[in-house]
């Protein structure tokens, strides 16, 4: 993505976070962006639908109520405004920034440790320890520590 666009998530992202912190459920948003995030990105066809100028703003609303039905309510008003103003492709930088910022707000960081072999659970519990103690902070072992 340009740096625009990074930018632009960011905003997205930081208009989120104060709205869920305030009304809503922040842990549960950054699940529920992630899993869209996933969904967009592991689906070009849905990209393309929602991204192509030629469909109709309706129909692309359409599908994506369709295929994010059930979603919560700041999460559902979040997709109407994307695809209202044509940026739907920014959810994932939208997720990204989201888990970020709410990692902040947490005091988490999130850690990625690379080793020979798969570490058993005690050895990653005993890592994310020592890092904590080390930064300061809870460190998050999962994907973008959203939900941790």
């Amino acid at each position: 993505m340009k740096p625009r666009t990074l930018g632009v998530a960011r905003r997205y992202a930081r208009a989120l976070l104060e709205l869920a912190l305030d009304k809503g459920d922040p842990a549960g948003l950054a699940r529920d962006l992630r899993l869209a995030a996933d969904l967009l990105e592991a689906h070009a066809e849905l990209q393309k639908v929602l991204a192509h100028p030629a469909v109709p703003a309706e129909r692309k609303r359409a599908i994506a109520t369709a295929v994010f039905k059930g979603a919560p309510d700041l999460f559902s008003r979040l997709l109407q405004l994307l695809v209202e103003r044509e940026r739907t492709l920014l959810l994932p930088d939208i997720a990204r920034a989201y888990a970020t910022l709410w990692n902040a707000h947490r005091n988490v960081v999130a850690a990625h440790a690379v080793t020979a072999s798969p570490l058993a659970a005690e050895q990653a519990t005993a890592l994310a320890t020592a890092l904590g103690r080390a930064t300061g902070k809870t460190v998050g072992r999962n994907r973008l520590c959203g939900e941790g």
